[in-house]
Parts: C-alpha cells; structure tokens; sequence
C-alpha cells in the first residue's frame, strides 16, 4: 500500500516538471508612455549588446533584478513573454550608470538561450523537489515509509546531480552575463554595482521582519523602499563589505557564482571599488529614471502591507489608518 501511495504521489508531481515556470513578483508593469527614460535606456542597451528586448517591464519592491521568459505574476495581472524586473529599492541605492550595467547584466540573458535554459530547468527543481516533499509526507512512519526510500533515493540522486550540473552551467552563464554589463559601462561599475546589491539586499529580511512587527502594533510603513533606503544609508560603512566575497545573491529560477568569483572575472578587485560601493545615496540615482517613483512606491507599498497582514491574520480595517515611516 506504501508503494501504491508512492506511485500516485510521483505521477501526479511529474507534471509539474514540464508545466511552464511561473513566478510572482509584488510590484507593477511600467508602459512606455509610465516610463519613457527606462524603455529608453533599456532598449539602447538591449541594442549595443546585440540582444532581444524585453517586452515588459516591472518594478517592485524586491532586491533583486532579473530577466525571465517565464509568467510573470505580478499587481498588473499576468505577463508572458520576456520580462525585465527592476528593484525600486536598490534603484534609490544604485548610480544611473551602476543599474545599467546591471540591467547590461540582465540582458545578457536575452542573448542566446539563457533564459530558455531557465525556463526548462526551473520546473525540473521545483517538480523533483516537490515530489520528494510528497515522498515524505504519504510514507509517515512504519511500513508505508520503508516501501517509499527506494524512490526517495532515485529522486534524491537525481535531484543531487542536476544541482551539480545545473550550477557549472549557471555559473558560466552569469560570468558572461557580467562581461555584458561591463561591456556597456566598464568593469568597475559593474563591479561596484555587484558589490552594492551583495552587501545590502540582506537588509530586506529585516525591513520585512519590522514591517510585521508593526502591523501588529497597528502601524504600516508609508513608503518601504525608501525605508530601506534609510537603512542601507545607515549600515553603508566599511565593516558591511566583511567577508562578502563568499556571498551569494538569490534569484528567482538561477544560482549565481559567490562575489569573489565574479569580481575575480571582471578583473577588479574588491578594495578598487569599496568607496564607490559604499555611496548609496549617489548624485544622480537610478530611480530618477521612473517618473512619480514615490507614488509608485507608496502604492505597493500597501499592497504588500495588505498582503503581509493578510498572511498575519491581522485586520487592516480594525486599528484604522496609522502609519509610521522608520527602519527595520
């Protein structure tokens, strides 16, 4: 009977392997006419680099900028095609010329079969995994559970040894895709860009930690981009780049190579651009590129809020109105 359970757990997550990827984003999709400087720079640094153009663009309030061929589901409905997402938070810590060489980055993808890859493989991860968890679940204890390690094992080694393969293929990938921003600005920018999302998107689990913690008292952030923002500014200083080389950065269907490997790429190294890496409040901000970002910001802001309380248990509508704008 445990093998018979088994059986009916791993045809029914099989599917999953080859249904297309999807992935959710809190944030919004800009319009050529919402946006007309970012479709500009995008689309000119899509052009210099030789590679397809995104069919849409939408920001949110994730630290993170990515390029996917996958569903986008996002506050604007659900996208399909190629989509470029950009961080509003990190556009506030980020130079004019530090995003595009990000954005030059994200492009990369859009050149050759990256993002196709992505799309094939995501499913795969998220099929076997799932599949395992399931494993998991029917087998309980006694005899169900010994029935059930045999196809735990396979799934398990298989799940092993696409990792291992997966994350040679990803780490090229992502090395080449830096050549690309580079290639746009120089290696120095890209390199103080890497630097400035490794050492400070982490401060995004605090802010979402504190924006919990005051929903409960009664409170929500008014802007929590700029929030983060504040925060960044606060911890900008040489201790933040401590050990960072060994970092990661996170990604909705990839693994990235650690920071050290990547600097070591561009041929830069980490103390050439620490001071530049430390200037989060730039002259001339990437977020000037979005027209009436703080409306933008303040509009998801409560999205996310609403969704948070939601996920709380917490009614918005039972302490009123009260706000605070603070840091995590």
């Amino acid at each position: 009977m445990g093998a018979l359970g088994g059986v009916v757990v791993i045809a029914r997550n099989v599917f999953s392997l080859v249904r297309k990827a999807q992935t959710l984003v809190i944030g919004v999709s800009l319009s050529r006419a919402e946006a007309p400087e970012l479709w500009s720079r995008v689309e000119q640094i899509a052009e210099r680099l030789g590679a397809l153009r995104p069919q849409s663009i939408v920001v949110g309030l994730d630290p993170n900028f990515f390029v996917t061929e996958a569903d986008v589901i996002c506050l604007s409905g659900t996208l399909s095609g190629r989509t470029l997402y950009c961080s509003l938070p990190l556009c506030r810590i980020l130079s004019s010329s530090e995003v595009s060489a990000v954005i030059g980055h994200e492009l990369g993808h859009f050149k050759g079969l990256d993002t196709k890859f992505s799309e094939s493989f995501y499913p795969i991860y998220r099929g076997t995994a799932s599949a395992i968890g399931a494993l998991h679940e029917t087998g309980g204890e006694g005899s169900a559970s010994i029935a059930l390690l045999p196809a735990i094992a396979i799934l398990s080694y298989f799940f092993e040894c696409f990792s291992v393969a997966e994350s040679g293929i990803s780490r090229d990938r992502e090395l080449a895709a830096d050549q690309a921003g580079a290639s746009f600005t120089d290696s120095a920018t890209m390199a103080s860009a890497l630097v400035k999302v490794h050492a400070f998107s982490g401060l995004w689990g605090g802010l979402q930690s504190a924006a919990a913690d005051a929903l409960k008292e009664g409170k929500a952030f008014v802007n929590a981009s700029k929030t983060y923002a504040d925060a960044v500014a606060s911890s900008a200083k040489p201790d933040a780049l401590v050990g960072i080389t060994d970092a990661r950065l996170t990604h909705p269907t990839d693994s990235h190579p650690p920071l050290g490997v990547r600097l070591g790429s561009l041929r830069v190294a980490l103390d050439q651009v620490s001071m530049a890496s430390l200037a989060v409040s730039p002259a001339d901000p990437a977020i000037d590129l979005i027209p009436e970002f703080e409306r933008k910001e303040e509009e998801i802001s409560g999205t996310y809020q609403a969704i948070l309380a939601q996920r709380l248990g917490i009614d918005l509508k039972a302490f009123g109105k009260d706000k605070e704008e603070s840091g995590p």
